[in-house]
């Protein structure tokens, strides 16, 4: 049903939305960070996470688009930073955050 009202116009197209924050996002990450290309990236849980807290994105697919496994994980890793405010992930979510509210 709601992919009838997204063709038909009624409703707006998460996807394109989603993609947008995704792509608006990984322009405040360091290139030189994202070399890393492990699931649990401290770059790609940052970027989850910022994702996470602005917009309504699935774990399924940030985990698709960010090539971090299972939905399962990038809830796991997710909800890691806030419980580990100094961990490598936080120090580069934090910034990223202060930076893209402005």
């Amino acid at each position: 049903m709601e992919t009838a009202l997204a063709a038909a116009g009624q409703l707006p197209d998460r996807d394109a939305h989603w993609r947008k924050a995704l792509n608006a996002t990984l322009a405040g990450v360091p290139v030189s960070a994202r070399t890393d290309e492990r699931k649990s990236a401290p770059w790609k849980v940052a970027v989850a996470a910022h994702l996470k807290a602005t917009t309504d994105v699935p774990n399924g697919w940030l985990a698709e688009r960010l090539k971090m496994g299972s939905a399962t994980r990038v809830s796991q890793v997710v909800g890691a930073v806030a419980r580990q405010p100094t961990s490598p992930s936080a120090e580069i979510f934090n910034p990223l955050s202060e930076r893209l509210a402005t």
